[in-house]
């Protein structure tokens, strides 16, 4: 599947390689909506790394006042985003642990419902 048009290119750089990376059977279409949230969230934290990497993580305001850049803040929220993201897309080795393929190792797909 190739990645949605409105991605910006490091998005798609992110949705091509995680594509070809992830296990065979670990994703599915009905991924899809999950999958593009977590690209586009993995992204902006590339992003704001970048930024905090040249900007530093704290700065001075006016009055000589030194706080913490807003751009940590956001870093940290969006952290916290993709780890619920990787679990729930089970790109942890913990949650990875808890999900099932589709596949039955032949690169098949197994209906899981066959058995019943």
């Amino acid at each position: 599947m190739k990645a949605p048009v409105y991605l910006t290119e490091t998005a798609k750089q992110i949705w091509e390689f995680s594509l070809e990376a992830a296990p065979e059977g670990m994703l599915s279409t009905l991924d899809f909506g999950v999958f593009t949230q977590w690209v586009v969230c993995f992204d902006q934290f590339v992003t704001l790394s970048a930024a905090i990497k040249e900007q530093g993580t704290l700065s001075i305001d006016a009055d000589g006042n030194v706080n913490v850049s807003n751009l940590l803040h956001h870093l940290t929220k969006t952290a916290g985003i993709l780890r619920g993201l990787e679990n729930e897309l089970g790109f942890t080795p913990a949650s990875r642990s808890k999900v099932s393929s589709f596949t039955d190792g032949s690169g098949e797909n197994k209906n899981k419902f066959d058995d019943l």
